[in-house]
């Protein structure tokens, strides 16, 4: 029989401790595994060996407004090989001609 346990959070924080979290989500998927706790739930998390990984981005120029979305996925012992790869440039800004706009 299988568990399934589910814990959101959500929050408005500084950009240094929204990184903070980045970067503890981060090491915990080096060591594999990840604890969260919020208010009296927690859930554990156990991490297969590879990851499914969706990232996006938005940026309004008019408004200034924008969003970043991670999404990892696994499965216990999934291995799929050879992936395409994404590089990712702290700090950098493509310019404007560069991004793709998005229709509303």
């Amino acid at each position: 029989m299988s568990e399934k346990g589910v814990l959101a959070f959500k929050n408005t924080v500084p950009v240094d401790e929204a990184a903070k979290f980045l970067e503890l989500i981060a090491k915990s998927l080096k060591k594999g595994s990840l604890l969260m706790e919020s208010g009296d739930q927690s859930l554990g998390v156990q991490f297969g060996p590879e990851m499914r990984v969706r990232l996006e981005a938005a940026q309004d120029a008019k408004d200034g407004k924008g969003s970043l979305e991670l999404e990892l996925k696994w499965e216990a012992g999934e291995e799929n090989g050879a992936t395409p790869t994404l590089e990712l440039v702290p700090g950098g800004v493509a310019p404007a001609a560069d991004v793709e706009e998005e229709e509303d």
